[in-house]
């Protein structure tokens, strides 16, 4: 270090999240906090640090070259990170791995990453589809960017025919974050094993026949619950009608929910007051004994309710492609999903939203965007969804006749799939079939007109999305690879 630092530094950083820190060092983050840039906002993970400190140790021609996760570039906990290396111009090269995995034991999602200590200009960007093939032959789709072009915002690196559509689309001036009212986190009751019971039936009284997960029969008043959906629950245009409730002891009022006062909610819904009072001693005891006392049977984390209880669009927290589905009445709580709900004087429509959301140019996009799990699969977080381009400008927003065919489409492809899952012929089927199919065909050539795309320009769009189609035996594998919210 006395001569200036360091030729190269190689290495294997720890990959180890801000909330396993806490658990095991929490007086080495405070310390992170006040020493690394890259530790500064918000959460982060070990390997960022030892980037920022790998580059310190470098001389002024020296080299670093580490295999991590590739997410900080597009994570909100990298913006950091990505704000020293852009601009200082450091970055070099990156290999990405995408979805593949290196390590044998581990399911992880890394490039390899080069730094110069010296500014660069250019940095080449590998997108690696085959692992063995790239090792062996170093045959994988290249290509170089200007280090200029990279920001504290999300990196992407897109190449091939159809970079120049997802730049156009990046470009428009209106995105979903920009005219939505929330895009909101399912809801956390703090004690599923209570407050969700598998559905037996409805009854005229206006009761709901449940089953709890050991098994016992609970008769509650429909007006306690609500349908409750898994990221599983939720496919494209349609949502599972049956499986689970939710106990939700709240009310909307003034758009925020409230919880129902103890002695109101005995006397308005006593069938569930009393099955919530036989888990008392357990309810009281969430938080080490934070929930004892009055509201002993609300939600340790009462978030995104008032959401739930709206007319929304829904989405699985992980799917392959875009898998939007729409909640017309609020009747669907949610969990491992989020619910986008739009403002009354909304420019677009629930129904024309549906649609767009679900057309094949925004799956290309998304995955562009997004964070690529095993098999092909992506996540939609709200950081990713609320990125989605909008046609038209904030002057002149859709226009009322597109919207209107695109909900009308997006309608019929719901009621296509319902008569789909109830057909009770092969031939039946397959004629629901080809209708959605149709139906959903049509949406994405009037999507495709909406955002001027050439005939060209769509070829490649679809060339791109054909090239990463998942195995469907990784679809359950992709539902448990949610390591952290950020």
């Amino acid at each position: 270090m006395a001569t200036g630092g360091f030729d190269a530094i190689v290495g294997n950083p720890p990959y180890v999240r801000l909330q396993t820190l806490r658990e095991l060092a929490p007086r080495d983050v405070d310390l992170y906090k006040q020493r690394y840039r890259a530790a500064r906002v918000g959460n982060f993970d070990l390997y960022t640090l030892f980037v920022e400190r790998g580059l310190e140790l470098l001389n002024d021609r020296g080299l670093l070259g580490f295999i991590l996760p590739h997410k900080f570039f597009t994570a909100s906990y990298g913006r950091p990170l990505r704000d020293l290396l852009s601009s200082g111009r450091h970055v070099r090269g990156i290999v990405d791995f995408g979805h593949q995995q290196v390590f044998k034991d581990a399911s992880t999602y890394t490039c390899l990453l080069t730094l110069s200590k010296a500014e660069t200009k250019e940095i080449e960007h590998v997108r690696v589809e085959s692992i063995p093939a790239w090792r062996d032959r170093r045959t994988s789709a290249s290509s170089l960017h200007s280090t200029s072009a990279l920001t504290a915002a999300p990196w992407h690196f897109v190449s091939g025919p159809a970079a120049g559509v997802f730049e156009r689309l990046k470009a428009f001036p209106v995105h979903v974050g920009d005219v939505a009212d929330r895009i909101a986190q399912g809801i956390r009751t703090s004690a599923n094993e209570i407050y969700v019971l598998d559905l037996l039936d409805w009854s005229e009284e206006g009761t709901v026949a449940a089953r709890q997960a050991e098994g016992r029969r609970v008769e509650l008043e429909e007006g306690a619950v609500m349908r409750f959906l898994r990221g599983e629950d939720i496919k494209r245009y349609e949502l599972a009608r049956e499986g689970q409730v939710v106990v939700v002891p709240y009310r909307l009022e003034d758009g925020r929910a409230r919880l129902i006062p103890e002695e109101e909610l005995a006397a308005a819904y006593p069938l569930a007051y009393e099955y919530l009072s036989q888990s008392r001693p357990q309810l009281e005891e969430r938080e080490r004994g934070k929930m004892r006392g009055p509201g002993w049977y609300g939600y340790v984390y009462p978030k995104n309710l008032a959401v739930m209880k709206r007319p929304k669009l829904v989405v699985p927290d992980v799917a392959d492609r875009a898998s939007f589905a729409l909640d017309a009445d609020g009747s669907f709580a949610l969990a491992s999903g989020y619910g986008l709900t739009l403002p009354d004087d909304a420019p677009v429509s629930l129904g024309a939203m549906l649609a767009l959301l679900n057309s094949e140019l925004m799956t290309y996009f998304v995955r562009r965007v997004s964070t690529p799990l095993k098999g092909g699969y992506f996540r939609y977080f709200a950081q990713h969804i609320a990125q989605l381009p909008l046609p038209g400008t904030p002057e002149e927003p859709i226009d009322a006749k597109a919207q209107a065919s695109l909900a009308s489409l997006a309608a019929q492809v719901e009621s296509a799939r319902a008569h789909l899952r109830t057909a009770s012929t092969d031939r039946d089927r397959r004629i629901q079939q080809r209708l959605v199919e149709a139906h959903e065909r049509q949406i994405d050539e009037e999507v495709y007109r909406l955002y001027s795309l050439s005939t060209a320009e769509v070829e490649a769009v679809r060339d791109a999305l054909r090239g990463a189609a998942p195995p469907e035996e990784d679809a359950a594998l992709a539902q448990t690879q949610l390591f952290d919210l950020d």
